[in-house]
């Protein structure tokens, strides 16, 4: 078996958040491309709608070089609720029934606002344990999964053995056979090389080039290949890559090797930060993760007192730029 497969050359867009600037420019679109009469009822299947509302946005609101690319939606509070990806972010559009206008970040009215700073403390809180249990879930090409994943490294080196630190990967893959591959070839990592797991995880985020991490470290290239192939047959993984019945909701092959985990906590995408059982939110940068993490234990080490960057990685491959605490894949 291939350890690698190689990545496919993707537009970067480190200073221009896109889904951001759209969300002024989307406030007020009128998706004229489709417009259909009113009828107060989902108007297409939602696919329809998906492929229409990416031509709006590639013929209408991007600049030159940049384009966006349907991944999948439903529908969600009589709206259709659409997963895009643009240039190199991926993030949720909605678009209303009657299929005319398209939006960014409806509030739902329905949970208390009346003070969003308890109900966020009340969100994360967290049980308190000697050895906190991290587990954090990505899809290991998706940008927000290693926007994370570089956040908490340095997070990961400061505390060390006082926590007990497990990536653990999303069930289906958005990104491709080569996402399939570098999820085999990261659980094999860290089930045979635990100690050089981070190592490995911080050369890989660089440029995405898994081999020549490899080299770089000096896994054996045998070890590896022989523990993936197991991985294969024990979960039928390339069986089921091939058959594209098995695949969910017929788009995305699956990866069940964590599918027990991302069942027990209900992992809805990546990424997704699990702490003693719990899911919780955080921001994205070193500074706010050791804190999170620190609040789990009982009592937290001088480790904790550390001064990290509290600036936000930027999603995607590379160390260079920032982003914000927004965006999954799933």
């Amino acid at each position: 078996m291939k350890i690698l497969s190689e990545e496919k050359h993707k537009i970067k867009i480190s200073k221009l958040q896109l889904f951001q600037v759209l969300t002024v420019v989307l406030a007020i679109a009128l998706l004229a491309s489709f417009a259909v009469k009113t009828t107060g009822c989902m108007v297409a299947d939602v696919d329809t709608v998906g492929k229409n509302t990416v031509d709006f946005i590639n013929n209408n609101l991007l600049p030159p070089g940049v384009s966006a690319t349907y991944i999948n939606g439903r529908s969600s509070h009589g709206m259709y609720n659409l997963s895009v990806t643009i240039g190199n972010q991926t993030g949720n559009l909605f678009v209303s029934a009657d299929g005319k206008l398209l939006f960014i970040n409806p509030i739902d009215m329905s949970q208390s606002m009346s003070n969003p700073q308890q109900d966020q403390q009340q969100q994360t809180e967290i049980p308190k344990t000697d050895k906190p249990v991290v587990k954090l879930f990505v899809m290991s090409y998706c940008p927000f999964g290693t926007q994370m994943e570089k956040g908490i490294i340095p997070v990961i080196k400061t505390l060390g053995d006082k926590i007990d630190f497990q990536v653990e990967f999303v069930y289906y893959a958005m990104h491709g056979e080569k996402e399939i591959k570098e999820n085999m070839l990261q659980v094999c990592i860290q089930k045979e090389y635990r100690d050089k797991y981070i190592d490995y995880l911080e050369c890989f985020l660089e440029a995405g080039d898994s081999q020549g991490c490899i080299e770089k470290i000096g896994f054996n290239n045998a070890t590896l290949t022989t523990c993936m192939d197991n991985l294969d047959t024990e979960y039928n993984i390339t069986a089921m890559y091939n058959d594209q019945s098995t695949w969910l909701s017929g788009r995305y092959p699956l990866f069940p090797v964590d599918k027990a985990d991302n069942d027990k906590y209900n992992v809805g995408g990546s990424p997704t930060l699990v702490i003693n059982d719990v899911v919780v939110q955080s921001g994205r940068d070193s500074a706010s993760l050791l804190s999170t993490i620190c609040s789990a234990f009982t009592n937290p080490p001088e480790e904790c007192n550390t001064e990290l960057s509290s600036t936000t990685p930027s999603p995607g491959f590379g160390y260079e730029g920032s982003g914000t605490n927004s965006g999954s894949c799933g």
